[in-house]
């Protein structure tokens, strides 16, 4: 399996996990600041294959055109293949013609185009001017502090409304142990490692989105979003559980410069196989929108 072909699957198995996570009193607010449009631009970053997309499509029951905007070009062309799947499975009309994906959600058009590139290169790659909307879910943890900072101060001087869904906060196991919490600190410890392009945010992604929040002109709904994956979600946990032995096996602790985590990594596995093991993973959700500006009056 090509490292694609796994993202694909991965991204497409979260999915529900996703899903059952949102957090209903953020997504309810951008729902109504949407609700005064008749039809919708909407710019999806680090798209994967679509999540956000399928997420609320229906829901939002108008004209739409969705950028989605990924650097992975095979990612891009997953989307649109899940996309007019589901379309196929739901009847909607629907034609692919290049990178882009039109279909009809009754009597609306909906026109899904993709975009290979990177959100620092935003401006070039989409008219700011024209959206509605920015979304973006589970992408911005893995950058530096100053990548989300720019993005949020060209947001913030378009007066672009966002919904950052997902970012990472923490996790728990249950039961838990203090090696648990002592692999926990080492993942998170991987997660914002020193790289040649800097190190990633990690668990503290939704403090610094939310010190520029509450130092701006930006009105805002927050709340967290977790996972709760209980024993006999066998797939979910063994990939967490991958994830985790991969990176803390990159990283150097200890006085002989190993970290002490196959035992561990077995026990779990061994846990898991016999369904006495779950896992909460806590992530944060914020809706913004600029706040209204109020005359002065004489």
């Amino acid at each position: 399996m090509s490292h694609s072909e796994f993202d694909t699957h991965w991204l497409n198995h979260r999915f529900s996990f996703d899903e059952a996570a949102r957090n209903r009193q953020v997504e309810r607010a951008a729902l109504q600041h949407l609700a005064a449009h008749s039809s919708l631009h909407l710019l999806d970053i680090g798209s994967g294959t679509g999540a956000n997309f399928l997420h609320f499509f229906e829901q939002l029951d108008r004209p739409q055109h969705w950028y989605l905007l990924d650097h992975d070009p095979r990612l891009l062309a997953a989307s649109l293949h899940r996309i007019a799947t589901y379309a196929q499975e739901k009847n909607y009309p629907h034609q692919r013609r290049g990178d882009q994906l039109l279909l009809h959600l009754g009597p609306h058009e909906v026109r899904v185009q993709t975009l290979s590139g990177s959100f620092e290169q935003l401006e070039t790659l989409v008219d700011l001017s024209r959206l509605d909307l920015v979304l973006a879910s589970a992408f911005f943890d893995l950058f530096r502090a100053d990548q989300l900072l720019t993005l949020l101060d060209k947001l913030g001087r378009a007066k672009l409304a966002f919904l950052f869904t997902l970012s990472y906060r923490s996790m728990i196991f249950d039961p838990s142990t203090p090696t648990d919490e002592r692999m926990v600190q080492y993942y998170e410890a991987h997660m914002q490692r020193p790289q040649a392009t800097g190190a990633a945010m990690g668990p503290h992604c939704s403090r610094h989105l939310r010190d520029w929040l509450l130092e701006g002109t930006f009105d805002f709904v927050e709340g967290e979003s977790a996972w709760q994956i209980g024993p006999t979600d066998f797939t979910m946990l063994h990939y967490l559980l991958g994830f985790m032995r991969t990176a803390i096996a990159e990283l150097e602790v200890g006085d002989d410069g190993a970290v002490p985590s196959e035992q561990w990594w077995r026990e779990r596995t061994e846990a898991v196989h016999s369904a006495r093991l779950g896992l909460v993973v806590r992530h944060w959700d914020y809706f913004a929108a600029p706040r209204p500006e109020t005359g002065v009056s004489s």
